[in-house]
This record gives structure tokens, C-alpha cells and sequence, in this order.
């Protein structure tokens, strides 16, 4: 995925496929996480090391906005709701995607990462459906 873009208050939906050494990783056992962070935090311009600070964070346990596909071993959906974007600026931010195994010591492997871009939405009125 490396690169995405998208508009501020849009939904959207990621497919990700996940490999580990070339073969599609079956995820039966792990938690993907997905988190967006702004670039650049405070005067020293690093990242906070850890996500009390992230524009954008799902994870594969119920309900966290991460869907592990049944019967497609190494593929995942992330859902992006308008509600998670509606107030991000407009602008690039970093995001990765790891797998984790709970319990397990050192089973945390980033697969992706990346820019995300939110350019400003056109439309700001909301239609009756």
C-alpha cells in the first residue's frame, strides 16, 4: 500500500493482504493493528513512542475496525468511517500496519508502512439517504 490518499470525512476501506518471507501470514492467532500519527511531535520533531497520541488507531478485536477475512488466509480489511476523519487537517501523516501475537515474547512485525495523505473534502453537507 506503501503511499494512500484520502479525503477528510470520507469513509474508506483498506484490503490489505499481509506476507511474512513471501507467503501470506495466517493471522488465526494474531492482532493486526493499524496507526496513523502525525510526522512530527513536539520540539525535538520525533513521533511519541507510544499511541496516546495517534490520529487514527484500529485493531483486529472486535469491533476495532479491522476485519480478518474468513477462509482468506493473509487479507484484511481496515474500515476508515467518516467519524475517524472528520476532524484530521488536511495534510500527510506516517502509518504502519503490524501483527502481533499476545503472550508471545518479540512476535510484534510491522508488514507496512507508509504515507497517508487527508486532502480537504469538497462537500460539507450531509443528504438524506
Amino acid at each position: 500500500m506503501a503511499d494512500i490518499k484520502l479525503r477528510i470525512g470520507d469513509t474508506a476501506v483498506l484490503e490489505v493482504s499481509i506476507y511474512k518471507n513471501n507467503q501470506l501470514m495466517d493471522l488465526k492467532d494474531f492482532l493486526v493493528l493499524f496507526t496513523v500519527k502525525a510526522p512530527f511531535e513536539g520540539a525535538s520533531a520525533v513521533s511519541a513512542y507510544d499511541d496516546t497520541s495517534a490520529i487514527v488507531t484500529k485493531n483486529s478485536d472486535i469491533d476495532g475496525g479491522i476485519e480478518k477475512v474468513v477462509n482468506q488466509t493473509g487479507l484484511c480489511r481496515i474500515s476508515i468511517s467518516s467519524y475517524d476523519s472528520k476532524n484530521i487537517l488536511d495534510g500527510e501523516y506516517f502509518y504502519d500496519i503490524q501483527v502481533s501475537k499476545a503472550g508471545t515474547v518479540d512476535t510484534v512485525i510491522t508488514v507496512d508502512s507508509g504515507t497517508i495523505t487527508f486532502n480537504k473534502e469538497i462537500t460539507t453537507r450531509i443528504a438524506a439517504l
